[in-house]
């Protein structure tokens, strides 16, 4: 059966293994104690800065490395950045290029250490207070473009139509130049053309010795397409992107942690 197949779990975060709150309930962790309990092992791997993903991937028992800024960046349990995979400059310009062309949009720029913007928002406190970290106001764009490694910018929309709308154009105005991938119904993310959670994980697999078809991922949004083209097994939330059921090996029936739980029970059945 899968179970004898499974050897790690990879799951991501928002959207997935936390509640819609951004909360990681205490039956999500039950499980993952089990799951070491047997023997196997978790990463996680998300959107997120590690600064902001630590101490969740902890209270799920992983100790290795987590995968962050969707790929762009593989980092430690206790901070050693591994891998980078920084945008380049001139796309950086290009981005905010497209930003000049599309309304209600609002980017902020993710270094392995920080989070800067070019100006606070209603969306960025929103985002600010979902995720627990703070977002440094630049004083200007010379002082964000001063920095060495700009992993990624993260797009807050105003409403998710503006997203529905204006993505594929985004998309096709960085087409070649950058990975542009919805993850939350008003974020896009966007990263190095080489920089995603599928091409991380390979890596960083590659690093400990597992294969990627003893992996089993959990994820909800399209930035989870990459991981769930490599592994052996993979679980979309209910409430997950439809391009990402797509890709899934299975559809779990209840959303976000709950989801993962369902997912846990059918591939690892004695885990519960």
């Amino acid at each position: 059966m899968w179970e004898n197949s499974i050897k790690l779990v990879v799951v991501d975060l928002d959207g997935t293994l936390l509640s819609r709150d951004g909360i990681l309930e205490p039956q999500v962790v039950g499980e993952f104690r089990k799951l070491r309990e047997l023997g196997i092992r978790s990463i996680v791997a998300t959107g997120r800065l590690t600064m902001a993903a630590r101490e969740f991937a902890k209270s799920i028992g992983s100790d290795l490395p987590i995968i962050a800024c969707n790929g762009a960046l593989i980092e430690s349990i206790d901070g050693r950045i591994l891998y980078t995979t920084p945008l380049k400059k001139e796309v950086l310009v290009d981005v905010l290029n497209v930003l000049k062309l599309v309304p209600g949009f609002h980017p902020h720029f993710f270094t392995p250490y920080k989070m800067l913007a070019l100006r606070m928002s209603e969306v960025l406190r929103f985002y600010m207070n979902y995720v627990k970290e703070e977002v440094m106001v630049a004083r200007s764009l010379e002082e964000i473009f001063k920095e060495r490694l700009i992993l990624k910018v993260l797009l807050l929309a105003e409403t998710s139509r503006l997203v529905d709308r204006f993505l594929p154009f985004i998309k096709n105005f960085l087409k070649g130049k950058a990975h542009v991938a919805r993850s939350f119904p008003t974020y896009v993310e966007i990263v190095d053309p080489k920089a995603n959670k599928g091409n991380a994980l390979e890596r960083l697999l590659t690093m400990l010795g597992y294969d990627l078809k003893s992996v089993l991922a959990f994820g909800d949004s399209e930035n989870d397409i990459e991981i769930f083209k490599k592994v052996g097994f993979s679980v979309a939330v209910s409430n997950a992107d439809p391009s990402l059921k797509k890709h899934a090996t299975y559809v779990s029936r209840a959303s976000f942690g709950d989801g993962v739980i369902e997912g846990l029970k059918l591939f690892l059945g004695q885990c519960s």
